[in-house]
């Protein structure tokens, strides 16, 4: 059993640099919208801008891995391109293969998710805030209907 677990951490380790982690910084362009609209702080923006970054990063390192199987022969030649994890052989074409395709699928299906979540929310959002303005209204008139009754009038 420990062999299995050491194994499986070293796919899992192959599979993640596979997917190119220090590319992803370029992805946090996804919270520029955020930043110059001043709406860093919104919940349900700040979300939907989290989810799309790790959205972008997967379909990413997907089209890495796609890149990497296709160029394989050459990455081996290549000083530093031979370390990468499936020219060195320490990943497996086939599970690189499985995880492209994967991460492709859980990065557009999160994608869409994360758009019908959104509406949801900002549903709800709007829904909360004409109720609290409706409370808003109808305390101002009650208050009013007091104030003129002290008045006597």
């Amino acid at each position: 059993m420990l062999g299995f677990r050491i194994a499986f951490r070293h796919v899992i380790g192959a599979l993640f640099w596979s997917l190119r982690p220090k590319q992803w910084p370029k992805n946090l362009l996804v919270f520029a919208g955020l930043v110059f609209s001043l709406n860093l702080f919104n919940l349900t923006d700040l979300l939907r801008s989290l989810g799309g970054f790790v959205a972008f990063c997967l379909l990413s390192g997907s089209v890495y891995i796609v890149n990497d199987l296709a160029d394989v022969e050459k990455d081996r030649l290549h000083p530093l391109k031979r370390l990468r994890p499936i020219a060195s052989g320490r990943l497996q074409p086939g599970a690189a293969r499985v995880a492209a395709v994967v991460a492709a699928i859980v990065a557009l299906a999160g994608g869409f998710a994360l758009d019908g979540a959104a509406q949801r929310l900002d549903e709800q959002r709007a829904a909360f805030e004409d109720a609290a303005h409706q409370d808003h209204i109808e305390g101002f008139g009650l208050e009013r209907q007091l104030a003129d009754d002290a008045d006597g009038g």
